[in-house]
């Protein structure tokens, strides 16, 4: 018997509360991952019902589609489509839409008995839907084969359910996984291993709240409400209570870092006027460059300023 599961690339957490650490950009890292599942959630919520998967490459550069953290299409409620699924023969990785109105039948938690069946349900159980793939035992399967089936599905799911509340998930959204209806799951998943569920989910938070102190020195708490299915003041709300950061404390932070870029991207357009003229002129164009910085930093001061103003009626912290 193989027990299977399309989460199993996910890496484990660190026994601390932490961070999501797969959504902060790392220090020598060319791509902002924040950014990418920013750029996913809204690809994600754009999507109809009736869409069942989608591929990373239809949002991303071939390279950014296929070195993207797994754990960001977690994060959002996708999974990759099982290998089971009769449709799935072709090279490219397809994943399940979130939004999709039958996203139960892409089951990412199943076992195989060692007679070859496929097990995605224990028997008779309720709130189920039929997967596709799904076939009955072999003749000379044995019961002792289904037992062992049945017990290694459920390891499987509190294996599951374990790493899915991390993120904060609930069981209506986590239960189409398992091939159920949303209101499928029940609190039996979490017995085998006693799973404190109020424990974890308050962790959670924490942890989720970790992350968003981090991500708000960067980016807007649209972003970050936007990425985690969230209202701006709860995501700000939580942070205030689970961090020793104050979100206009990070406003504060991100309004400088913005002026910050605004203005060395504005002098790294003068040094490039004189780097590319002629030689001839290039004495001319070292004064003229000068001037002209000052006069820069001179106009985005005064018109910065009114940028921040209006900015703070829009996001006060």
């Amino acid at each position: 018997m193989s027990v299977e599961s399309t989460d199993s690339e996910t890496a484990d957490l660190p026994d601390e509360v932490g961070r999501h650490e797969f959504l902060i950009q790392g220090e020598n890292a060319v791509n902002d991952p924040f950014e990418s599942a920013l750029t996913l959630k809204n690809a994600i919520d754009g999507m109809p019902k009736t869409k069942a998967t989608f591929l990373l490459g239809h949002y991303f550069e071939r390279q950014v589609a296929r070195t993207l953290n797994k754990r960001i299409l977690d994060l959002l409620g996708s999974w990759r489509v099982p290998d089971y699924y009769t449709q799935t023969s072709d090279r490219a990785m397809k994943w399940v839409n979130p939004n999709y109105h039958d996203k139960s039948r892409f089951a990412a938690v199943y076992v195989r008995c060692e007679c070859g069946a496929l097990v995605v349900r224990e028997e008779r159980s309720k709130g189920t839907v039929r997967v596709q793939g799904e076939h009955e035992h072999t003749d000379d399967c044995c019961r002792e084969w289904r037992t062992a089936a049945r017990e290694a599905l459920v390891e499987a799911r509190v294996d599951a359910v374990d790493d899915l509340v991390r993120l904060c998930h609930t069981p209506r959204e986590i239960a189409p996984r398992f091939g159920l209806a949303p209101d499928g799951f029940h609190g039996n998943f979490l017995t085998p291993r006693s799973i404190d569920i109020e424990r974890e989910k308050e962790r959670a938070r924490q942890r989720r709240a970790n992350t968003a102190a981090v991500l708000l020195k960067r980016h807007s708490p649209s972003e970050v409400a936007t990425v985690y299915d969230l209202s701006e003041e709860y995501v700000k709300r939580e942070v205030r209570r689970w961090t020793d950061a104050d979100p206009r404390d990070l406003y504060e932070t991100r309004r400088a870092r913005a002026r910050e870029e605004s203005n060395e991207a504005a002098l790294d357009d003068v040094r490039r006027v004189i780097q590319t003229s002629g030689e001839k002129s290039r004495q001319q164009y070292d004064v003229d460059g000068k001037w002209r910085a000052r006069t820069v930093e001179r106009k985005f001061d005064t018109d910065w300023q009114g940028v921040l103003e209006r900015a703070e009626v829009a996001d006060d912290g």
